[in-house]
């Protein structure tokens, strides 16, 4: 008598890597985002809509002081 052996699948899990963008690049990305509405900043620069609206956000209480070579720790965050 012949045994029906069920095999399970496996789910490859794919990690996409993390981008990180520059002060210079998030400047840019929220100046034209204040000329043009999110969705033309979205197609023009190939990112998420989120990502614009947080950075829109975000940019009212940044206190920018870089050294042109940090992505992201030299960007401080005003207290008020």
């Amino acid at each position: 008598m012949l045994r029906k052996v069920a095999y399970c699948k496996v789910k490859q899990v794919v990690k996409c890597k993390k981008t990180l963008y520059s002060i210079k690049q998030k400047i840019e990305v929220i100046k034209y985002a204040e000329e043009y509405e999110n969705n033309k900043v979205v197609e023009h620069f190939d990112i998420h809509y989120n990502m614009v609206g947080r950075w829109v956000k975000a940019s009212l209480t940044w206190n920018i002081k870089t050294n042109g070579k940090s992505k992201q720790s030299n960007l401080d965050i005003a207290n008020s």
